[in-house]
C-alpha cells in the first residue's frame, strides 16, 4: 500500500479533492451544468430540478444586465439550498479573466 503524509493514497486523494476550487474567472468558459464549480465541488446537472436544462450554458450566463447573481433564475433552476451557497460567492466579473 503506498502511502501520502501517513495516510492511503486514496485516502489522500479523496480528501485533496474535497478541498480544492474550481477558478471560474469571468464565468465565459465555465459550464453552468456540467463543470464541477458549486460550493460542493460537484456538478449541478443532478441537482437540477427540470426536465430540460440548456446544457451550452455558463456560469456567465446565470448574471444580471447589472452582473449580480440572476436570483430568479437560479431558484427556479435549482434547491434553495444550493442558491444560498451560490450567491454567498462574488459573481464572475471581466476582470477575473477567462
Amino acid at each position: 500500500m503506498i502511502l501520502l503524509f501517513g495516510k492511503p493514497w486514496q485516502v489522500f486523494l479523496d480528501d485533496f479533492h474535497r478541498h480544492k476550487v474550481w477558478k471560474i474567472g469571468d464565468g465565459r468558459s465555465t459550464n453552468f451544468w456540467f463543470d464541477k464549480w458549486s460550493p460542493d465541488n460537484e456538478s449541478l446537472i443532478s441537482l437540477g430540478n427540470q426536465a430540460y436544462v440548456d446544457t451550452t450554458l455558463f456560469v456567465r450566463d446565470v448574471l444580471t444586465s447589472s452582473r449580480d447573481w440572476d436570483i430568479v433564475f437560479l431558484t427556479n433552476k435549482l434547491p434553495v439550498d444550493i442558491v444560498i451557497r451560490i450567491i454567498v460567492f462574488t459573481p464572475p466579473m471581466d476582470s477575473y479573466g477567462s
